[in-house]
């Protein structure tokens, strides 16, 4: 009995961790950039051709066809009212960083928002205000 208890308990701590994300799934592929914000600030994406590409849970960032950063990403499909992003550098300045975000996916229009906290808190709104050094990302489905 207390095998079963152990089990059982064991089971319902890791499963969040054992179920693939159906969000995961949905967003592989590459996405173009239409339009991105730092500090309430709208950042010129002209001539960048910023894109971002998802490979199983590894997301590389480009522009121009340069890759620029390259993270590791894990969603919380669970979390309310906005659905949770985590995204860990891999290189660049912020190596070895984990920063917080929400996204929010629309399949049928393929469109995927992104915000990301850049000062270690989980932004709560997909905007990007004056100091808070979050990134507001939308992307489009690419090729």
């Amino acid at each position: 009995m207390r095998r079963l208890f152990f089990f059982a308990t064991f089971a319902m701590a890791v499963s969040p961790c054992l179920v693939r994300a159906a969000d995961l799934d949905s967003i592989q592929g590459n996405w173009i950039c239409i339009t991105r914000y730092q500090n309430n600030k709208k950042v010129d994406l002209s001539g960048k051709n910023a894109t971002a590409l998802f490979e199983r849970n590894h997301l590389t960032i480009s522009e121009s066809g340069n890759p620029i950063l390259h993270c590791l990403v894990t969603l919380d499909e669970s979390r309310s009212p906005k659905k949770a992003i985590n995204t860990w550098n891999l290189d660049g300045k912020d190596r070895d960083q984990t920063f917080p975000g929400i996204y929010k996916l629309d399949e049928k229009a393929g469109v995927l928002e992104i915000c990301i906290g850049t000062k270690g808190k989980r932004p709560t709104t997909f905007i990007s205000e004056d100091g808070s050094g979050d990134i507001f990302l939308k992307y489009k489905r690419g090729q």
